[in-house]
């Protein structure tokens, strides 16, 4: 499985609603540290930057899914940030890929979108550096 259909499955487990970028990123993160590396050897290089674990190949990635027509990034108004969500198209590619993982892994998938999804940004963030400090390093993010 190639690292960007990681990112296809999070934003599928959401059912075509949109996520954040910190809900896209947090989501990975804890993908990263919790699913055996045998069932996600191409992943992403998280490491402490201003919010926590974070990526910039998690955003080029969903560019490149969006220009494959399966996922949606759409600008927020008044904000400077954009939301992700999987296209129909996505949706059903999306089914495809669940095929390949372990048992209980597209749960746990979905339970972490259904868990970041009723969090705010300033929980999100407060819950990763809580179970993982060594991420809070380089953090702006003031509790």
């Amino acid at each position: 499985m190639k690292r960007k259909d990681w990112n296809l499955l999070v934003l599928a487990a959401a059912e075509g609603k949109p996520l954040t970028p910190v809900q896209l990123q947090k989501i990975l993160f804890l993908i990263e540290k919790n699913v055996p590396q045998k069932q996600r050897r191409d992943f992403y290089n998280f490491k402490p930057y201003d919010y926590g674990p974070f990526d910039v190949v998690v955003y080029q990635d969903a560019e490149a899914l969006e220009q494959d027509g399966f996922i949606c990034i759409r600008p927020v108004p008044e904000r400077q940030w954009s939301e992700y969500a999987a296209t129909p198209a996505g949706l059903k590619a999306a089914e495809q890929l669940q095929k390949g993982l372990a048992p209980g892994v597209k749960e746990y998938i979905q339970a972490l979108v259904e868990w970041a999804s009723k969090l705010s940004f300033q929980e999100i963030v407060s819950a990763i550096y809580k179970a993982y400090p060594a991420y809070k390093e380089k953090s702006v993010f003031q509790e």
